[in-house]
C-alpha cells in the first residue's frame, strides 16, 4: 500500500508539474517575444477585478480594449501587478504591449517583465515526482527486498495453471496488429491457427495486464508456434518495465524433453532446466529467423539426446498436455535450485554487488528454513 501511495502522488506530481511547466514555458516565451517585438498602445480599461486566494495572496486583473493599426478590435483580460491595477482602475487607461502578429498576446503595465516563475515551479514539481519514483525502484530495506523476490520466485514455481480458450479480439490492452501480422507470417510457412488461450495461474505475477497466447501448428505437426504480447501495468511501467512482443516455437521430444526458440530476449537472465533446451533470440527477430534457428536446434538436440524424435500434436488438447508438462519441469527445476547468484547478477545487470550478495544469502536462508519446515 505504501508503494501504491507513493506511485499515485508521484504520478500526480508529474502530471501537475508537467502542465504547470508547459503553461509556464508559454508565458516565458511570450514575454521574451514581447520584449523584442511588441507594439505599445494606450488602452481603455473596461473592467477590473481582484482575486483573493488567502494567506495574503492576491491577484489583480484588468480588462483592456484597444484597436490595432489595422482597425482590429481587441478586448481581453490580463493579470497585472498592484500598481498597474490601481492606476488603471483610477484613470481608466493603461499602457499595453502586444504582438502585432498576434494582438491577443499582450501584457499591461509600464514594462514587460520576463515571466519564468511557473516554469521553474513546474520543473521543480516534475523533479520531485521523478525522485519519488526513483526511490520506489528499490525496496525500503533488505528484508523487504528478500520477501519481494521470494514472492516472484513462488510465481515461477507455480504448477496450478488453467488453460482457457478465449476470443483474442476482446483483449483491448494488447497489440492486436502484432498478433495478426505474426499469424500471417506463420501462415505463409504453412502453420494453421489452433486457438487463442489465456494462461490463468494460481500465483500470477502482479503488475502485468491481462493477455493471451495465440497458438498455431506447423504442417508436420511437430512445432507449436506461440504469439503473445506481455504488457506491464502502470506500476511496472513506472519502474522501467517495457512491453514484450514475443514469437516462439516449441517442440516436444519423445523423451519428454523440449526444444524452445523465441524472441524473449529478456529471459536470458534465467537458466533453463536441463530437459528444456531454450534459446532466447533478440527481440527484433523475425518469424523466418526463429523458424530457421529452431529447425537447426531440433536436429542438434536429437543428436545429443540419443536420437529423441519430435512428438506430433494433433489438436489443442495435445498442445495443452505438452504445455502442462513443460510447466511442471520448469517449476520443479526452480523449486530445486531457487535463484542462483549468477542469475541475480544478470537480472541486476551487475557483478560482485554487495546488495546482490546479501540478497542471495537471504534467499538461501529462506530455502533452508522452508526445507526444515517441510521436514
Amino acid at each position: 500500500m505504501r508503494i501504491v501511495k507513493v506511485v499515485f502522488f508521484a504520478l500526480a506530481g508529474l502530471v501537475a508539474g508537467g502542465f504547470l511547466f508547459k503553461s509556464g514555458y508559454r508565458e516565458f516565451s511570450e514575454t521574451r517575444q514581447l520584449q523584442q517585438e511588441a507594439a505599445t498602445i494606450e488602452a481603455k480599461v473596461v473592467d477590473e477585478r481582484t482575486r483573493h486566494r488567502g494567506k495574503g495572496r492576491t491577484r489583480y486583473y484588468l480588462t483592456v480594449e484597444f484597436q490595432t493599426p489595422t482597425r482590429a478590435p481587441v478586448v481581453q483580460e490580463t493579470e497585472v501587478d498592484y500598481d498597474t491595477h490601481s492606476q488603471g482602475a483610477a484613470t481608466g487607461h493603461v499602457l499595453v504591449h502586444y504582438l502585432p502578429t498576434s494582438p491577443s498576446v499582450l501584457r499591461a503595465g509600464p514594462t514587460v517583465s520576463t515571466e519564468f516563475g511557473n516554469m521553474l515551479l513546474g520543473a521543480f514539481i516534475v523533479g520531485c515526482g521523478g525522485v519519488s519514483l526513483l526511490f520506489i525502484r528499490q525496496p525500503s530495506n533488505r528484508k523487504e527486498l528478500a520477501e519481494d523476490t521470494v514472492k516472484n520466485l513462488e510465481s515461477l514455481c507455480d504448477t496450478d495453471q488453467r488453460y482457457v480458450t478465449v476470443d483474442g479480439k476482446t483483449f483491448t490492452g494488447v497489440d492486436q496488429n502484432f498478433y495478426d501480422t505474426a499469424q500471417r507470417e506463420f501462415e505463409s510457412h504453412g502453420f494453421v491457427f489452433l486457438e487463442d488461450m489465456e494462461v490463468i495461474a494460481s500465483k500470477p505475477v502482479k503488475g502485468l495486464t491481462r493477455t493471451f497466447v495465440r497458438l498455431m501448428l506447423s504442417p508436420d505437426r511437430t512445432r507449436v508456434a506461440n504469439i503473445f504480447h506481455v504488457k506491464p501495468g502502470l506500476l511496472f511501467k513506472t519502474l522501467g518495465a517495457k512491453d514484450a512482443r514475443v514469437i516462439g516455437i516449441d517442440t516436444q521430444m519423445s523423451d519428454n524433453s523440449f526444444v524452445c526458440t523465441d524472441s524473449a530476449e529478456t529471459c536470458n537472465a534465467l537458466n533453463s532446466p536441463p530437459d528444456i533446451n531454450s534459446s532466447h533470440l533478440p527481440a527484433s527477430s523475425t518469424v523466418e529467423m526463429v523458424l530457421t534457428a529452431h529447425a537447426h536446434r531440433v536436429e542438434t538436440h536429437a543428436v545429443f539426446r540419443a536420437g529423441a524424435a519430435p512428438v506430433k500434436m494433433y489438436n489443442s488438447e495435445d498442445v495443452r498436455r505438452s504445455m502442462e508438462l513443460q510447466n511442471r519441469i520448469k517449476a520443479a527445476f526452480r523449486q530445486k535450485v531457487g535463484l542462483s547468484k549468477e542469475e541475480l547478477e544478470r537480472l541486476a545487470g551487475t557483478r560482485n554487488n554487495p546488495v546482490v550478495n546479501d540478497l542471495h544469502a537471504d534467499l538461501e536462508r529462506h530455502r533452508d528454513q522452508s526445507r526444515r519446515d517441510a521436514a
